[in-house]
């Protein structure tokens, strides 16, 4: 049995401005999806999704949830290497720390571990770029106009810098400020697709959105020159930044009452920052927070019953595991 590790990930700067061609921050978290992947006698593919609680058979309808690694991906490695993944004989269990449409990233880690299982399994060449490669595809299915940047930094971990191609431009770094961040959940889900259509829709009726990309855009690039600082950033500097950036994010109609609601309280109780991450109008809310704040928050986020995370920036992305205790 080959079990394959992913993070999920978190976007610091520069969300729906990246669709656009300007960049976008992105962190890999220390909260992941694994996937399982064993052989079978019987000559047939299935699948199990645990966080769905669907269980899919080579030959039945592909559910909705599903089709994006089953078309994405395995429908294409199937016809790039000339193999029959469907008939191998092979059971595939997926399952994560995080829920499914939360903000953080999910289905990218999901195509990511899913496609380094089954290019491990069949001994296919297997390298980051490849797994990228195939995890871009089902995420196209997923969200439409996808960026890239969630199967990168799944791919790669680290924090980094992305821009859309073609060709993407990445810039990682080596040596990255520990950033203690604390990830709300609004438990409102989150849809990429629609919130990314959503703006589209609105810059295509006011062209003054464009000077907000382009705004977003050159914030983005002055937090990558605070972050490049790695131990010496000044997380007072990042955390402002990151207001700001909220604010325009607010201004182009992704944020909502849930979202600032918990953005004002991580602010009012000592966060240096806290913003919308990922596509907005649910998901989740990060804020970055010092170590003396910290365990306030956690104490008053769970008097109000709240459901969070704490995380810091994983520096691995892919990871193959010998054994996994759940």
């Amino acid at each position: 049995m080959l079990i394959v590790s992913a993070p999920t990930k978190i976007i610091l700067f520069g969300e729906h401005a990246v669709v656009y061609g300007y960049p976008a921050i992105a962190g890999a978290l220390d909260i992941y999806v694994y996937t399982k992947i064993k052989k079978i006698t019987e000559p047939t593919m299935i699948v199990r999704s645990r966080e769905y609680n669907l269980e899919w058979k080579n030959g039945e309808p592909i559910p909705a949830e599903l089709r994006p690694i089953i078309e994405g991906i395995v429908f294409t490695i199937e016809r790039d290497f000339d193999i029959n993944i469907r008939r191998a004989g092979i059971y595939i269990e997926i399952f994560s720390d995080a829920p499914p449409a939360c903000g953080l990233g999910t289905s990218a880690a999901i195509s990511v571990a899913f496609t380094t299982a089954l290019l491990k399994h069949f001994d296919i060449r297997f390298d980051k770029d490849l797994v990228n490669k195939y995890a871009y595809e089902a995420e196209k299915i997923s969200h439409g106009k996808p960026s890239g940047i969630d199967n990168t930094i799944s791919v790669y971990g680290g924090l980094l810098k992305y821009s859309r191609g073609p060709p993407a431009r990445i810039e990682q770094l080596k040596h990255i400020s520990d950033l203690n961040m604390i990830l709300v959940d609004t438990q409102i889900p989150k849809n990429t697709k629609k919130a990314v259509m959503m703006v589209s829709e609105l810059k295509n009726k006011y062209r003054l959105l464009d000077d907000i990309m382009n705004t977003i855009g050159k914030l983005t690039e002055e937090a990558w020159k605070e972050l490049k600082k790695g131990p010496n950033a000044s997380l007072q500097r990042i955390g402002e930044l990151m207001n700001i950036n909220h604010g325009l994010l607010s201004a182009i109609g992704v944020s909502s009452g849930k979202i600032e609601e918990i953005v004002y309280f991580l602010r009012n109780n000592g966060a240096l920052g806290s913003k919308l991450t990922g596509a907005g109008i649910g998901g989740f809310v990060l804020g970055i927070v010092d170590e003396k704040n910290m365990h306030k928050i956690r104490k008053l986020l769970t008097q109000k019953g709240c459901r969070y995370f704490i995380s810091r920036i994983n520096r691995e992305g892919i990871q193959l595991l010998s054994e996994l205790t759940e």
